[in-house]
């Protein structure tokens, strides 16, 4: 048998007098009041729509609701997102095939016959929009000669990117004194001088105003990208006063299917007065919502609207094709297309009123300035947000939005001069060969 433990065996230990405990918690009480001044001081610091986009961004859908109504904000949408007919009755995006990625292959130039372009599907189309202006074209020069993009890129893996730059074609008009604002005979000649060098210029037909940017550039970037021979996984427009950092944005792009519907960038900073978007400096699509958008029967007056061209081809996200067969959680069309509103959103949204036929919406308005559903459960688009991985320049040095690690961050903008853009080019280049991630590295299933 055991021997019963003894009476000092039973003492209980004595606890530590409440003074030392006190002094025992205090690093953790001080600690924590810290980190809480710092988050708050934090919040402060930053303009209200960034607080609220940081919040959303941080957080679970169910609970967006309540801080759409809890974290103040400029202000939100006051309804659902126009929806534009012609684009929702398109092709659906699940019907359009992904090509495979190949080895390089070439065609003979139509418009010079002596030179070859590549065919070959790309798994990024990574296209600068430009002007046809002396400032831009020292950037575009600055870009191919100092800073290009494809330098992240092993020579021989090289035809999986595409590099373009996106330019306006303004024309003089003749017998009146309203030209293209931008036209300029000499600027002309040079530029065309730079296409026939180059051969990397895309030259948009037609334009508002022969070149613009919120008057319909975008959607007829669109247009010229879905209807030509090559075609590609993702498709990306890029400012060009945005530095991308392909080494850290392939292997994100890797890891989702270029088949699944998919619209990428970042919401961080994006104004809440408009409908859910990702900010313009830098963001894309996948390769069915590129042909759903460039083939679709929309009218130029419809495509040609005046809006931020960022927060229009957001909202543009809204009205693509429904899915063949819409998930659970996609509400019924009816007259007139109802929002998708986040989970969280009641289905009281009809009323009869004096025996009218007509539908009333009664759904708080702040579900509008809220995420939709990802992925949408109507369309089937998902939202890739890239978050702080993608922001400005300035946030970068010191306001917070983008994380300061280089091995993470896809984009940054606002380099508006040539010194900070190759400053800041010259910085990941040189932290990223530390950590001997400068180059791509090209997966296994992507070698020849």
């Amino acid at each position: 048998m055991l021997p019963l433990p003894s009476s000092t065996q039973l003492k209980p230990k004595p606890s530590p007098p409440p003074r030392r405990r006190f002094l025992f918690l205090l690093p953790f009480v001080a600690a924590s009041t810290y980190l809480l001044y710092l988050v708050l001081h934090y919040c402060s610091s930053i303009p209200p729509h960034h607080r609220y986009n940081t919040a959303l961004h941080y957080t679970p859908p169910w609970l967006h609701p309540a801080i759409g109504h809890l974290v103040p904000h400029p202000g939100g949408p006051s309804g659902p997102p126009r929806i534009i007919p012609g684009l929702r009755s398109a092709r659906p995006m699940e019907e359009w095939d992904v090509p495979l990625l190949t080895n390089p292959s070439y065609a003979p130039d139509p418009s010079d016959t002596s030179n070859a372009i590549l065919t070959s599907p790309a798994l990024l189309m990574l296209h600068i929009f430009s002007t046809p202006t002396p400032e831009s074209r020292a950037r575009r020069s600055l870009i191919r000669s100092t800073a290009s993009p494809l330098l992240f890129i092993p020579p021989q893996y090289r035809h999986l990117v595409e590099l373009k730059f996106i330019l306006g074609r303004p024309t003089p008009i003749v017998g009146s004194s309203s030209a293209s604002p931008l036209w300029n005979e000499t600027e002309e000649q040079m530029v065309d001088a730079e296409d026939k060098m180059y051969g990397d210029l895309v030259r948009l037909e037609g334009l508002e105003d022969g070149e613009n940017l919120n008057k319909g550039k975008t959607w007829e970037w669109i247009r010229w990208v879905g209807t030509r021979e090559r075609v590609g996984w993702w498709v990306m427009k890029c400012d060009d006063d945005t530095l991308p950092i392909l080494p850290n944005l392939l292997p994100i792009l890797l890891a989702n299917r270029p088949t699944i519907p998919s619209y990428f960038g970042t919401s961080l900073g994006h104004w809440t007065g408009y409908h859910f978007y990702f900010e313009g400096m830098m963001y894309g699509f996948s390769w069915p919502v590129i042909k759903t958008l460039a083939t679709a029967p929309v009218p130029a007056y419809e495509r040609n609207t005046q809006r931020n061209e960022d927060a229009f081809m957001g909202e543009l996200m809204f009205s693509l094709p429904f899915l063949h067969t819409p998930s659970s959680g996609c509400l019924p069309e009816g007259e007139t297309v109802m929002f998708p509103r986040p989970a969280g959103a009641e289905r009281n949204d009809i009323e009869d009123k004096d025996d009218s036929k007509n539908e009333k919406q009664i759904v708080d308005n702040t579900n509008y300035a809220l995420p939709p559903p990802n992925p949408d459960p109507c369309t089937g688009l998902f939202r890739l947000d890239l978050g702080r991985r993608l922001g400005d320049y300035d946030h970068a040095q010191g306001q917070g939005l983008v994380t300061g690690n280089m091995e993470d961050i896809v984009g940054l903008h606002g380099l508006k001069n040539d010194e900070d853009y190759v400053k800041v080019y010259n910085q990941f280049r040189t932290q990223l060969e530390e950590g001997r991630k400068w180059e791509w590295a090209v997966p296994d299933a992507l070698r020849v």
